[in-house]
């Protein structure tokens, strides 16, 4: 329960007040239109202290195994008591990421470009997203946003998250 409390309280924070070290660096916030994998090294603000940068590499790695895995990545990097509305903790999570992936078209694009640290084993990082579904028509339907994820620190050193939400933009 203290990690959801503390994930809700970062992720307001966040999106309330941002900083300097949370600035969208646009050239590199174009997705790419297909499911390729992202050079992560690439995407690293020279200003970010070590905790930002290993949260954004994990966000980065996460995205690049979804390339390959899908849903099964969602159950690698989420934490044992990782909740999202679509379940709670690894397994759940992993069960119905599998489901959202087998859907036909299904694609999720996304790529970190800010990266906020709270406290010593927390980080928000966020970004730019994109879906894609066919609709009942059998054309494609794309979606777009900004997300954000909240990555915790492991005893072991490695970056779980333990919450991921986002929004779509406006209706144009």
């Amino acid at each position: 329960m203290k990690s959801g409390v503390a994930a809700c309280a970062a992720v307001l924070t966040l999106c309330l007040y941002g900083n300097a070290q949370t600035e969208d660096r646009s050239a590199n916030s174009t997705l790419r239109t297909k499911s390729e994998k992202l050079d992560c090294s690439s995407l690293m603000n020279p200003v970010w202290n070590a905790n930002q940068r290993g949260a954004a590499q994990a966000d980065c790695e996460f995205y690049n195994l979804s390339t390959e895995k899908g849903g099964d990545a969602w159950g690698e990097f989420a934490s044992n008591d990782a909740a999202l509305p679509r379940g709670k903790g690894k397994e759940e999570i992993r069960k119905a990421s599998i489901a959202l992936y087998a859907r036909p078209g299904f694609r999720l694009l996304w790529k970190p470009d800010q990266a906020q640290p709270f406290g010593a084993s927390f980080v928000v990082t966020s970004g730019r997203w994109e879906r894609h579904l066919v609709n009942a028509a059998g054309k494609d339907e794309a979606s777009h946003g900004r997300y954000v994820t909240v990555w915790q620190k492991q005893q072991d050193g490695s970056w779980r998250f333990v919450w991921d939400g986002g929004e779509a933009d406006p209706a144009k």
